[in-house]
């Protein structure tokens, strides 16, 4: 259950919830996103429980522009799917 619910999370309490880079192992997307990285993290941590990681990529397309992606990348990948149908700051939703 989320915090929203009053649950407290085991991994918020010692920390290990939110990881700095992406493992391999976990379900990553390549999100657009409306609003700043901080506000896309509290939702995350209201919403959802499992581990995730939030990180910039800078990505160079075919014509050779350069563009900075933004990666989520969730441990559950049921939560990946939860993330991708609520979360209501994301403005384009493909997966990667």
């Amino acid at each position: 259950m989320a915090i929203k619910h009053g649950y407290v999370n085991p991994l918020n309490v010692l920390g290990f919830r939110f990881v700095n880079r992406i493992p391999d192992h976990f379900h990553k997307i390549n999100v657009e996103l409306g609003c700043d990285i901080t506000t896309i993290k509290r939702w995350i941590f209201t919403n959802l429980n499992s581990r995730f990681s939030v990180t910039k990529q800078v990505i160079v397309n075919k014509n050779g522009n350069i563009s900075e992606s933004t990666i989520i990348g969730f441990e559950d990948p049921k939560e990946t799917t939860m993330f991708m149908l609520t979360c209501p700051y994301l403005e384009n939703r493909r997966f990667k």
